[in-house]
């Protein structure tokens, strides 16, 4: 039996009690150190390809215990144990993005929601600069420092929210400016980027057309240009010209990020596709 076990600051008795008397227990280190779990009963999760074969090989009748931040199945372990073809039971504890909203005092049923750790971050910027309201899970070298620096020609505020859920829990409220100049960053911790024009409701679905937003009305080469890329939410289009801008207004229609070059010359960042006066590069 493999049980998976959410962990946000605290371990529940049911944790501790299965951690107690499980076969093996998988977790990161902080995690198992916290939990008392001795070397001969532990498999400390780094590379996950290394962890499952081990979990595979104790067999049916052993009862494993895995820990993983928050919510496992919200870009966690749950995912690739399953794609693994592992069984599991799962007992998740608040996400981390759930902590973050609520330790800003934010609803969050109209947030996107990302993770950046381990994975290329320019995706990420460009939802945050499609969308007025996000949560970054981050990682070293991918955190607040760096998404301010590709959102540094956009007016964005931060929250910062370090460790949550243990007793140094911290949260800061952040400028760009601010943000580039931190050098006291605890992890792990969550990145919520806002417009602070937003107001009210963002939409019912980031990705889908808003019922008050009309398609745009656009010529042939332009419609031909967005039928080839398709760009999405992930994806950035610098734009330039009376064709890019058409292309513009479809892909930021459909979730896609979009900077116009005649007003931003030099906007920071990466582009997956820049069209200039109708041409594609």
């Amino acid at each position: 039996m493999i049980r998976v076990h959410g962990y946000l600051g605290q371990s529940s008795q049911a944790l501790r009690d299965e951690a107690a008397t499980a076969n093996l227990v998988v977790g990161g280190r902080r995690h198992l150190d916290a939990l008392e779990v001795p070397e001969e009963r532990r498999i400390v999760l780094g590379a996950l390809s290394t962890a499952v074969p081990k979990i595979v090989e104790a067999g049916d009748d052993a009862r494993i215990v895995v820990i993983a931040s928050g919510d496992p199945g919200l870009f966690g372990i749950v995912r690739r144990l399953r794609a693994a073809g592992l069984d599991l039971e799962v007992v998740p504890e608040p996400s981390s993005v759930a902590a973050a909203f609520a330790a800003a005092g934010l609803p969050w049923d109209d947030a996107e929601v990302v993770s950046v750790h381990g994975r290329d971050l320019a995706p990420g910027l460009a939802v945050c600069r499609a969308w007025g309201k996000v949560a970054v899970m981050t990682g070293p070298d991918q955190g607040i420092r760096e998404l301010a620096a590709g959102l540094a020609d956009l007016r964005r505020t931060y929250w910062l929210c370090e460790r949550l859920g243990e007793t140094d829990q911290r949260v800061r409220r952040l400028t760009g400016a601010e943000a580039l100049e931190l050098d006291d960053i605890a992890q792990p911790n969550v990145v919520l980027v806002l417009d602070p024009a937003l107001t009210g409701s963002v939409g019912w679905r980031l990705g889908a057309p808003r019922p008050e937003a009309p398609l745009p009305q656009v010529d042939d080469e332009a419609a031909r240009i967005f039928c080839r890329l398709l760009p999405r939410l992930g994806d950035t289009l610098w734009v330039r010209g009376g064709t890019g801008r058409q292309v513009g207004e479809l892909a930021r229609h459909n979730g896609a990020a979009v900077v116009d070059l005649d007003e931003n010359p030099t906007p920071p960042g990466t582009p997956t596709w820049t069209i200039d006066e109708g041409v594609l590069s």
